[in-house]
């Protein structure tokens, strides 16, 4: 099914299209909002606002592009507003170690995997995204350009730098013969709690997909209509003096009426 006519099916209150929608996005979201944050729980809080917010804007929303890319560009101003907040911009190094307990290889891998973690968590905010957006996500440059609002030459230039620092910063011996968009992608990142997903679910379908067509009780209907009637009412009112006056006017100045004449 095609997301135009998810999105239309949605709008219509079909909750079976809701699903289909938060399945199909729901783990990008998640691994997109973990990378930046870099916590489980808030990163499927966020995931979770991010629907919220979107189904939110639903009615002002146009399907001009791919949706998950608005959906990024959603997660990333909430992302924002998160350390605006708490002023907070990565994780103690408990987290991180917790994060690396799900490794399966073995520990020379861990070490250096962990190493390359920390370097791309050093990057600056705009680089790291670009880095996640690229290698976590597989995205195209001219996509990343429309998420972050760049130029696709200035993504393409900033992402050239930060694999620079990256590469001159990583301490492995044997560098030169790996791809760095290989070993990023191998960075571990947690699955997210079945429940979570459900909860996610759940405020979706329980959420007000039109809150500006609040239905209209009796009351402020008959109270809409008198409002309505008492306009009409004045400017009638209004338009009865008006010929008073002039009828008043014109027969002070001993104006007669003539069939087929007009008067001022």
């Amino acid at each position: 099914m095609s997301e135009k006519k998810i999105l239309k099916n949605i709008r219509s209150g079909r909750q079976d299209s809701l699903e289909i929608l938060i399945k199909e996005y729901y783990r990008d979201i998640y691994a997109y909002c973990y990378c930046r944050v870099e916590d489980r729980q808030t990163a499927q809080d966020l995931t979770q606002d991010v629907f919220l917010r979107f189904l939110q804007n639903l009615d002002s929303y146009e399907h001009t592009g791919k949706l998950k890319n608005y959906l990024y560009v959603t997660a990333g101003n909430l992302i924002k507003d998160h350390y605006k907040k708490r002023k907070e911009v990565l994780l103690e190094e408990e987290d991180m170690q917790q994060t690396a307990g799900g490794f399966s290889s073995g520990t020379e891998n861990i070490s250096d995997r962990l190493t390359l973690q920390e370097i791309i968590r050093g990057l600056p905010e705009p680089e790291k995204e670009l880095i996640l957006l690229r290698y976590y996500q597989n995205l195209r440059l001219s996509e990343i350009a429309g998420i972050v609002s760049m130029p696709v030459s200035t993504v393409r230039y900033r992402l050239k730098l930060a694999e620079k620092y990256i590469k001159t910063r990583w301490r492995s011996e044997d560098m030169k013969d790996r791809k760095l968009s290989k070993k990023i992608r191998e960075i571990p990142i947690p699955d997210y709690e079945e429940d979570a997903f459900l909860r996610t679910l759940s405020a979706a379908k329980e959420a007000d997909l039109h809150p500006e067509r609040k239905r209209v009780t009796k009351a402020e209907f008959f109270a809409g209509q008198v409002h309505f009637i008492s306009k009409r009412v004045w400017a009638l009112k209004l338009l009865l003096t008006g010929f008073c006056f002039w009828e008043s006017w014109r027969q002070n100045c001993g104006l007669t009426a003539v069939p087929g004449r007009s008067y001022p």
